[in-house]
């Protein structure tokens, strides 16, 4: 087998050293060598990707903590929120059971407006939505219960501003029905049309002698005497509808207070009005006198309704307590 023979250097002046080694031991050793120095290089590679890999977590790692925190701090914001929300709610809650109180009341005067007005009951505002949990009416109507439950919350605050709409546009026509009423009242007859207290009752209403003729007849107002030229005024708001003179009510003023009811003053010396001129209630329309087929100074008052004379002393409210009595 053949051999290989190494040389050894050692210290200067010393002898060489000679071995003689085989050639598959050599071999070996470098095999072995490169081997040790591939696997080297491999762990060194290896270290690096690890180290790589390290850094790479660490900072991810990095940016976990600060997600984190970011959320922790958006929780705790979104925490605060909710806790404020949870407040206003509360207070919501409160101002809307007191709402719903104040609603009720206002529900129960409208009924009363309702009836005082003889107004025709509608549905109860509630009654179509009392499955949904909404506000409930008794039969009669004569109380409302506005129930809050935590559960149904939210259908009920929608009820809550359904009802006001519904009780906002019932009130409207309560409102309209009143104005009618006090323009009603407005154009309505109430007081003695003669201005002044030295004034008497010289005829009453209904069926009397003439006291020119001497005949029975049917009397269709009251004479109201008084002072020569005292003022005359409107009992009511209404429109002149005719100014005449005739040989029976001489110088005459007839009023339209409503379409079913109108006023005329006879026997005036002089009248202060114009025919389609609208008049208030205490405006002057003329002055006591004597004309026509008269016995002395007074007014003829008449009050028709429907067509048919009235007793003006019902149409009169603000002499019932004092003498108005016949002379």
């Amino acid at each position: 087998m053949s051999r290989a023979k190494v040389v050894w250097f050692s210290e200067s002046g010393k002898p060489l050293k000679v071995f003689s080694l085989r050639k598959w031991v050599i071999t070996l050793f470098f095999g072995v060598s490169l081997l040790l120095l591939i696997l080297s290089l491999v762990l060194v590679f290896l270290n690096r990707i690890y180290l790589h890999r390290m850094e790479a977590a660490e900072s991810e790692n990095v940016e976990l903590n600060r997600r984190i925190a970011e959320q922790k701090e958006q929780i705790r914001s979104l925490k605060q929120s909710v806790a404020s929300q949870n407040k206003s709610l509360a207070e919501f809650k409160s101002k809307l059971r007191e709402s719903e109180k104040e609603l009720q009341e206002i529900r129960e005067m409208e009924i009363k407006l309702r009836r005082f007005l003889d107004l025709e009951h509608k549905q109860s505002l509630s009654e179509k939505h009392s499955h949904q949990g909404g506000f409930q009416t008794d039969g009669d109507m004569d109380s409302v219960e506005i129930p809050m439950d935590n559960a149904t919350s939210k259908v009920q605050n929608s009820e809550v501003v359904s009802y006001s709409l519904r009780l906002k546009q019932s009130l409207r026509e309560v409102i309209n029905s009143l104005e009618e009423k006090r323009e009603r009242l407005h154009r309505t007859p109430s007081i003695l049309p003669v201005k002044g207290e030295d004034v008497w009752l010289s005829c009453d209403f209904g069926r009397r002698t003439n006291p020119m003729t001497g005949r029975k007849e049917f009397h269709s107002g009251v004479d109201v005497a008084g002072g020569y030229k005292t003022p005359i005024i409107s009992p009511a708001k209404g429109r002149v509808t005719r100014i005449a003179k005739n040989r029976i009510l001489g110088k005459t003023v007839r009023i339209r207070h409503r379409k079913d009811m109108r006023t005329t003053y006879g026997h005036l010396h002089s009248i202060a009005v114009k025919a389609g001129e609208h008049v208030e209630r205490g405006q002057v329309v003329g002055y006591m006198g004597n004309t026509g087929r008269s016995t002395g100074t007074h007014v003829h008052y008449e009050v028709v309704k429907n067509g048919k004379a009235m007793d003006p002393m019902n149409y009169i409210l603000d002499r019932k307590g004092e003498t108005l009595s016949l002379r």
